[in-house]
């Protein structure tokens, strides 16, 4: 008799706007249990996600299912970079940066059917500093708009925007750093600093758009500080997702960054949506290529 595939389906109980569920009824309509064995697993607290995870790896399952947001989908699937376990997704995230770039579907139904077609994409990961990303990092203002979003109650869009207007039209006090790239080393004072390993971030909103997943490259882009009215055109841009041309905005491509602090300033950093305030005065930043497995929708 054929073993069942074995899928094990993480459930952030408080992504986006909280109070996610699955039902398992849903999960036996998709997948037979005569051919499919399924274990539902919800958090409780936050650490739950990791420690699900590294329990069901356990198991040795097929498939492990982040059901939950961009920072949901990095805790889980950071654990199986390198592993012949894939990873399914199901968007329960506000901004959910990772699987709109992949085209998961919003409605549960049609991502479980997604799952089941066992489609695999192979993508790259970004490190830094040995933490992976999936999506993007950044510092500078783009850190600090998702450090006002994070300690807003609300999530959505409007809140999205609202965190970009507190911080993008306020008079900026950007830091100096260092960046070395292929043994080049530059000294910049930049305003905006963002390294991207897909085209998009949350809502749809794009500062990357030539950026995909599996072009073994990390996208880097960083602006000298802007008028009011670079601003606005930036800003449309994002949302536009169309490749505003500057001359104070600089894009390049890269595997390997150092970056290096000239103060002993923290760092305040953004990691696949999540505000980290980090004392490492060197930030080590690569790739990873094709080094996780993605179910996604067929082409």
């Amino acid at each position: 008799m054929k073993p069942k595939t074995s899928i094990h389906f993480i459930i952030n109980t408080i992504s986006g706007k909280g109070n996610n569920t699955l039902d398992q009824n849903l999960v036996n309509s998709v997948f037979n249990p005569k051919e499919y064995h399924t274990v539902l697993k919800k958090t409780k607290i936050p650490k739950d996600i990791i420690n699900h995870t590294i329990e069901s790896l356990k198991d040795r399952p097929c498939i492990i299912v982040a059901c939950g947001g961009d920072g949901t989908i990095n805790e889980v699937g950071s654990l199986l970079v390198n592993t012949p376990t894939k990873l399914g997704i199901i968007r329960f995230g506000s901004g959910n940066s990772l699987a709109r770039s992949l085209n998961i579907p919003k409605q549960v139904f049609y991502a479980l059917k997604v799952i089941k077609a066992g489609q695999v994409k192979k993508i790259d990961i970004g490190l830094i500093n040995q933490r992976c990303f999936f999506c993007n990092v950044s510092l500078g203002v783009t850190a600090k708009i998702i450090h006002h979003y994070s300690t807003n109650k609300n999530r959505g869009l409007s809140a999205y925007m609202l965190a970009i207007a507190k911080v993008i039209f306020k008079t900026p006090s950007p830091r100096t750093i260092k960046i070395k790239i292929d043994k080049k080393e530059t000294e910049l004072k930049p305003y905006l600093f963002f390294i991207s390993n897909s085209g998009l971030i949350g809502y749809s909103l794009s500062l990357t758009p030539e950026a995909p997943l599996d072009d073994g490259q990390l996208h880097l882009l960083y602006t000298d500080k802007m008028s009011f009215i670079e601003k606005l055109l930036f800003v449309y841009s994002v949302v536009t997702k169309s490749m505003l041309k500057s001359k104070k905005i600089h894009r390049t491509k890269f595997e390997s960054l150092e970056l290096f602090s000239t103060s002993k300033e923290k760092f305040l950093i953004q990691i696949d949506g999540e505000s980290v305030l980090t004392k490492k005065s060197t930030l080590l930043i690569s790739i990873k290529k094709k080094a996780l497995q993605v179910l996604v929708p067929g082409t």
